[in-house]
């Protein structure tokens, strides 16, 4: 059996293991066959198709995640692709019966810690799980929750349409949920924080020259020049075309 895994001080982390396949029988063998108690997996969840795996992801952030890849509703390719748009920290292991190229090419795409096929060897499998365990735990000794993904991607998107609705559509969260554990991160709303994004982009095009004001607004998210002159004087106290002056007076 393969050894537990610790933490700094030599005491075992407890993890989420999450098994996905439209076969009872086969979610069965793979809890009968994983060593949950010697690899200190203290929860193990089960989902039929990808849009109920998407769901437990969401609700309970497992660390690992074993599934197939010839599903119904969702399948294994588009279920692996929806959690790389919801910045999912899992570490993902295939089981399947088949070596087709397009689940190979999306499971190396998606970092994939192993493809075991069916039948599942025993040792094979708790093998991969604890390579996926280790991997989830020397990153630095850290890993984001999902409200900071969510953070990052407003700041690498922030041109993009940044609504509530739109956030809660892409990872997954009820909108009520997520402005709740949004603000209680980083003490604003969501529509605060992306606002602060754009206009933080847009101070420094304009400090580079990026083009008219326009140009700069459109850049950062703003379709509606006069609301971007309106929302920076709000929160800046000066107008872009004086805070481009005043740039210039100090070269």
């Amino acid at each position: 059996n393969s050894p537990a895994n610790t933490d700094s001080q030599g005491a075992p982390t407890l993890s989420k293991l999450l098994i996905v396949d439209d076969e009872q029988l086969v979610r069965e063998a793979v809890i009968s066959l994983s060593s949950v108690d010697s690899l200190s997996i203290d929860q193990v969840f089960e989902a039929a198709n990808g849009q109920e795996a998407i769901e437990t992801v969401a609700r309970e952030n497992p660390d690992v995640i074993v599934t197939d890849m010839r599903m119904p509703t969702l399948d294994g390719a588009d279920f692996l692709k929806t959690l790389e748009s919801m910045a999912c920290r899992a570490r993902m292991i295939v089981i399947s019966g088949y070596l087709e190229y397009r689940y190979v090419r999306q499971s190396v795409r998606s970092n994939v810690v192993d493809y075991i096929q069916k039948p599942i060897d025993k040792d094979e499998l708790n093998d991969a799980i604890a390579a996926a365990l280790g991997l989830c735990r020397v990153q630095k000794g850290y890993q984001p929750d999902r409200i900071e993904y969510i953070r990052r991607y407003i700041d690498q998107n922030c041109s993009k349409r940044m609504s509530l609705s739109d956030l809660s559509q892409q990872f997954y969260w009820s909108k009520e949920h997520l402005a709740r554990k949004f603000k209680k991160a980083y003490q604003m709303t969501v529509r605060d924080y992306v606002r602060h994004i754009r206009l933080q982009r847009a101070c420094e095009l304009i400090r580079d020259n990026c083009g008219n004001f326009k140009e700069i607004a459109f850049l950062v998210g703003f379709h509606d020049q006069n609301y971007f002159s309106r929302a920076f004087r709000a929160k800046y106290g000066i107008t872009p075309t004086n805070y481009l002056k005043s740039i210039r007076s100090t070269r």
